[in-house]
């Protein structure tokens, strides 16, 4: 499909909306994944509040020199790239192209979270990143924890002193 210069600049300009409020991208490689899967990893995208777009080399590199959050990837794009943003958890892109790339042959090069660039063998830490619920149920847990451990303790003692 042969794009005129308009069509050009309204990608570019939606693009760089999409970053702009993005809190995270992660680049990946998708040469070797079908159409289908693609289209799998869409619907989920979708249902999780990520955004996946692929788009030419030289289109994304314009929208990234256009933004400061993501300046440090500029010119880091070669070959097929899919790129995935997520503007409610930072972990959230990262976590979904992990779990693909386990079932298909999708390949993680980099992400850029916080201003620094994280490489391929960093990913990991995006992708354990708990998100605000998962922070939630944790917290949440560990207090029934300390508070059962705490009556625990104080059942021994009453036990163990014979105060009853």
């Amino acid at each position: 499909m042969i794009l005129n210069i308009n069509d050009k600049s309204n990608i570019v300009n939606n693009i760089h909306k999409l970053l702009s409020s993005a809190l995270s991208v992660v680049i990946a490689n998708y040469h070797g994944v079908n159409a289908n899967e693609i289209n799998t990893l869409r619907k989920d995208a979708y249902q999780q509040n990520v955004n996946i777009f692929i788009i030419k080399n030289t289109l994304i590199n314009r929208a990234i020199k256009k933004n400061n959050n993501f300046k440090y990837l500029f010119n880091l794009f070669s070959g097929p790239t899919l790129i995935a943003c997520s503007s409610k958890h930072p972990g959230i892109a990262a976590r979904l192209l992990h779990n693909f790339s386990k079932i298909t042959k999708l390949e993680i090069k980099l992400a850029c979270f916080n201003g620094n660039i994280i490489h391929k063998s960093e990913i990991k830490y995006l992708v354990d990143m708990p998100t605000y619920e998962e922070a939630i149920i944790n917290i949440i847990t560990l207090l029934k924890e300390a508070s059962l451990l705490k009556l625990i303790r104080l059942l021994n003692f009453i036990k163990n002193n014979r105060l009853y």
